[in-house]
């Protein structure tokens, strides 16, 4: 049985496999899938052949935004969850791996964006499930890049794809995420959407009709504008041709658009990225105060919106640098899957000294500079050359030494790490006097300890006793997988010395009034006939690294009244769903639906919800809680308004 890697894109979808190297298996002659379904006559058509007839068939496409959401979708004579669909392009790309590797395929790791929440995290599983693979990991996208690029000290991984965004801070001696922040709901789809909104203002104008009357002129208009996206990323200017019947009226329009136009259209969604960019950094830092921009050795560019000139340029300005151009951004993930299939369980007993997963980073002519990092306060001593050296890691693990080749030959060094308590570590590898390290002298890297990634957002509880307020079980941002334990909380009855049963609300969210978060479960705890009125109770939440939560709650002075549950992170929608995310889709998703008015209203609304939350994160005061409820919960009765309106 093979296992493989996948990259399920918004756009397009890759699949990888592990030979001596990773290698992308193509699907007829390409290295990318397109992620989409279409129906014709009762069969269902997956990849290329549903892009091509996308315009004249009932399709789905970038299904990757509807993840975790209980939308359905009507292809024929019934209808599909986003699951289902993801399940169809799953399946495809393990049949063509099965044909190209003549065996069966029952595992994988498939990659998810970091910023992933819960439902989607389980909604990509069951899919994987569905498409008929038994063994399934899920691997961040920002991790499965830097594993395909190979080891630097720290390097950060912008992923711009098709409908998703992750920016990723990660410290490549473990692969651990160090930063995190992402916007599931912006993407490529959004660049081409600023397209379609240029394009149907020229349609209406000049032809009085609406390019979103009919699926076909909608879909029509979107491929027409995703091409010129395209085409902008190497020329000056394009033209997007659009000839269609609209309501019985032929349109036939040549609109010219250039680089320059196309990125003053799409200024605000690259400025939103390089705004989550600053707060990925700012919450390394958060988490090191040691931590600076500075330390950061290569930025990585990943998805195929990285291609956009305007995005790179804006990286490279924000950095003073050029990002990294030595990785394919449509295959990097993938890749970087394929590595992951090759590694197990952590193993027990977790390693007090480990060196860079690749040799430490090596310069070769005259003379060797080993540097890496492992525990601090290690001594580090570099054998094997035409001298010794030694050194003492810095309070950060790091160190750097340079020793003389002995010349006209092969050396081989060893690197040996020794912890304050005695625990060894060492690492060999070779290099020839007057010549770089070749490729085949490297120690394969190992991805066994690879990181799980961060929580996205906070995991708590409605603490009804306090107005509702989002009690703080895990803080977001939090290495996963994890396990914390809270006492901080009593059940408090108006019937002492009578049983009774008390709900337990479950949120995932940031925002301080925890009825504006998403949420996952209502747990029902059987009370105890105690003559307080006001119980102390213990919760314990414990989440994997593919964000499968368990909570147990129990009354701490009646140990046999405790509940335990698997919650399920499932589908949301309306006011279970996270009330900024509502917004971001509704912003995204809505199209030409929504009016510029409503529109900029909503983000206005949101920003200020976001701005208020931060600074109640800094300094909690009762005035800014009051204030974060009444602005969600206006912010809810307009999505309420407008979701309604729009249909």
């Amino acid at each position: 049985m093979a296992s493989i890697g996948i990259d399920l894109g918004t756009t397009n979808s890759a699949v990888a496999h592990l030979q001596n190297e990773p290698k992308i298996i193509e699907n007829q002659g390409r290295a990318t899938t397109p992620s989409a379904v279409a129906y014709e006559d009762g069969e269902l058509l997956v990849g290329q052949p549903a892009k091509d007839q996308a315009i004249v068939l009932p399709s789905v496409l970038s299904v990757k935004r509807d993840m975790g959401t209980d939308i359905k979708f009507t292809l024929g004579d019934r209808q599909y969850t986003p699951e289902e669909i993801s399940a169809m392009i799953l399946k495809e790309l393990k049949k063509v791996a099965e044909e190209r590797l003549e065996e069966p395929v029952d595992s994988a790791i498939i990659t998810i964006p970091a910023y992933f929440h819960g439902a989607q995290k389980e909604a990509t599983k069951r899919a994987g499930e569905l498409a008929g693979l038994k063994n399934i990991r899920l691997l961040p996208e920002p991790i499965a890049a830097a594993l395909a690029f190979g080891a630097e000290d720290v390097i950060l991984v912008y992923d711009l794809g098709g409908g998703t965004f992750d920016v990723a801070i990660i410290e490549c001696f473990d692969y651990e995420m160090v930063g995190l922040a992402g916007d599931n709901h912006l993407g490529g789809d959004d660049f081409d959407n600023c397209l379609v909104a240029r394009l149907a203002r020229e349609v209406r104008d000049k032809f009085g009709v609406d390019i979103e009357s009919t699926r076909e002129s909608k879909q029509l208009a979107k491929s027409a504008c995703e091409k010129a996206k395209i085409n902008l990323s190497t020329r000056e200017k394009t033209t997007i041709v659009y000839q269609t019947v609209i309501k019985g009226k032929p349109i036939n329009v040549r609109l010219v658009v250039t680089r320059e136009e196309f990125e003053d259209m799409t200024r605000h969604l690259i400025d939103k990225t390089i705004a989550l960019l600053d707060s990925a950094i700012v919450k390394a830092k958060e988490k090191d105060d040691a931590f600076s921009k500075d330390e950061i050795q290569t930025i990585l560019l990943v998805g195929g919106s990285t291609y956009i000139p305007a995005v790179r340029r804006s990286v490279a300005e924000y950095f003073g640098k050029e990002p990294s151009a030595r990785i394919n951004p449509d295959l990097a993930v993938a890749l970087g899957a394929a590595y992951h299939t090759a590694s197990g369980p952590a193993p027990k007993g977790v390693h007090q000294i480990r060196l860079s997963p690749l040799p430490p980073t090596v310069t070769a002519k005259t003379e060797c500079v080993v540097s890496g990092r492992t525990s601090p306060g290690s001594r580090i001593e570099v054998t094997g050359a035409a001298g010794s050296v030694s050194a003492v890691a810095n309070d950060r693990g790091k160190f750097t030494l340079t020793v003389e080749l002995i010349t006209d030959t092969t050396n081989e060094i060893t690197v040996q790490a020794t912890n304050p308590d005695n625990e060894m570590r060492k690492i060999t590898f070779k290099v020839r006097h007057g010549t770089d390290v070749t490729e085949e002298e490297q120690e394969r890297r190992r991805t066994d300890n690879v990181g799980g990634g961060l929580l996205p957002r906070t995991l708590g509880v409605g603490v009804t006793g306090d107005d509702n307020r989002l009690g703080v079980i895990i803080p977001g941002q939090t290495k996963l997988p994890c396990s914390l334990v809270s006492r901080d909380y009593c059940i408090m009855s108006n019937a002492p010395n009578m049983p009774g049963m008390c709900p337990i609300d479950i949120y995932e969210g940031d925002l301080a009034y925890a009825p504006l978060n998403t949420h996952l479960a209502n747990l029902m705890l059987q009370t105890a006939a105690s003559p307080s009125n006001a119980e102390p109770m213990e919760i314990t939440f414990q989440v994997t690294e593919d964000h499968l939560l368990k909570v147990t709650a129990r009354m701490i002075n009646y140990p046999d009244r405790m509940v335990t549950a698997e919650v399920k992170c499932q589908s949301a929608s309306g006011n279970r769903l996270h009330v900024i995310e509502r917004a971001e889709r509704l912003i995204n998703l809505s199209g030409d639906k929504l009016r510029p008015e409503d529109r900029l209203s909503i983000s206005k609304a949101k920003q200020g919800l976001e701005d208020m939350s931060e600074q109640y994160t800094r300094e909690p005061q009762k005035e800014r809680f009051e204030r974060i409820k009444q602005m969600g919960l206006q912010l809810q009765a307009d999505l309420d308004r407008l979701e309604a309106s729009i249909g």
